[in-house]
């Protein structure tokens, strides 16, 4: 009986190497089609230097907060497990203020609150 090769001859051994297999192949793919969307946030980040201070730090949070999302999905894509979208949360929201200690979210009815916290 002829053998495979060296470690691949039992069934943890296929399913290690399948695994691995289709880890490359998301690795690629998630490269593929995230890569362009890092490119523009770095290059949109890196242009914005010049503006007023107060510009830059609201700046600076969303993109903070755009490369925050992104890295979850880039990990999520690649890892294969699905992500849940943030779009709920956002339409449970009636109007975001700025206080002294930073935000406050303010929902439109308990429902909303709920989806807020879900």
């Amino acid at each position: 009986m002829a053998r495979k090769g060296p470690g691949t001859d039992g069934p943890l051994q296929i399913a290690l190497l399948e695994s691995t297999s289709a880890a490359t192949t998301r690795a690629s793919e998630g490269q593929k089609i995230f890569s362009p969307i890092a490119a523009f946030l770095n290059k949109h980040r890196s242009q914005t230097t010049g503006l007023a201070p107060h510009l830059l730090r609201a700046l600076t949070t969303l993109s903070d907060d755009l490369a925050s999302v992104a890295q979850q999905h880039f990990n999520a894509y690649i890892s294969g497990i699905p992500t849940t979208s943030i779009l709920p949360a956002l339409t449970a929201l009636k109007e975001v203020q700025v206080i002294k200690t930073g935000f406050a979210l303010c929902h439109s009815s308990p429902e909303a609150l709920l989806a807020l916290k879900a």
